[in-house]
């Protein structure tokens, strides 16, 4: 093509997975790259076919992407924290913040650590929505309450959650987020009867 990126240091470079003693051990080197601007993730294209019926769609057989033998998929919409911490998922069973640098606003140490930011875990769980990969969805689904109910009972910021579910872009993440608030409110009125 003709054009120049400048690779960023990445804080997750995947290595190949495990292969099952059953089939075909996986190449030694990744055979595909996400692109996103200008930050590349490397990936192997049967590990996200095998994990995702979307990335199945857009990668296998019966694809553009498979039939022109492209290397480089390109989605330039996604958060490319989201698609390390995905990525990381995907092939060690869990996905961790990204580093410490990243964590911090305008990096002047004001930010907040992603494992206790319930906005993270939403926005992963809405990128396993989007590309059908539910055991993310599930588990990201499970910290967003942990850390939204966490959020609302040491803050009783029930007013910061109706506003993130208002701004909420898809019916689950409104659903979740109404959950979690019903459980923030059982705790205050349980916590309000023990007084």
């Amino acid at each position: 093509m003709g054009f120049t990126t400048t690779q960023p240091q990445l804080s997750f470079h995947p290595q190949p997975p495990q292969a099952p003693s059953s089939s075909a051990p996986f190449a030694p080197r990744t055979d595909m790259t996400i692109l996103i601007g200008t930050h590349h993730f490397h990936a192997h294209a049967s590990l996200l076919i095998s994990r995702s019926s979307e990335f199945a769609n857009l990668l296998g057989p019966e694809s553009n992407f498979f039939a022109l033998q492209q290397e480089i998929l390109s989605l330039p919409a996604e958060n490319p924290d989201v698609v390390d911490a995905v990525l990381k998922f995907l092939y060690v069973g869990d996905y961790d913040t990204p580093p410490a640098e990243a964590l911090l606003e305008g990096g002047r140490g004001g930010g907040v650590n992603r494992a206790d930011d319930f906005t993270w875990h939403l926005a992963l769980n809405a990128f396993a929505h989007r590309y059908a990969i539910w055991d993310l969805a599930d588990l990201a689904l499970e910290r967003f309450r942990e850390v939204g109910v966490r959020f609302l009972h040491t803050t009783g910021r029930i007013g910061a959650m109706q506003q993130a579910q208002y701004d909420a872009g898809n019916e689950t993440a409104r659903a979740v987020i109404e959950e979690v608030m019903g459980l923030a409110r059982e705790g205050v009125l349980d916590e309000m009867r023990r007084r």
